[in-house]
């Protein structure tokens, strides 16, 4: 609902904080979904064991 100056009413703007995936959805395919989380698992794990590797030579 919009008040009369156009700008969401306080009921309009506390629904849409109450369901933020409604606001720019994403609509990925199954096979998009799956790359997207392998490539950012990879990224995920080479980071993790670079900075494991990393603190393993500054505190040994």
């Amino acid at each position: 609902m919009l008040d009369a100056a156009g700008r969401p009413t306080a009921s309009r703007a506390v629904e849409l904080q109450a369901r933020p995936s409604e606001v720019g959805r994403l609509t990925l395919t199954v096979k998009q979904t799956l790359q997207t989380w392998t490539v950012l698992e990879t990224v995920l794990s080479v980071v993790s064991f670079a900075v494991a590797g990393l603190l393993f030579v500054l505190l040994a």
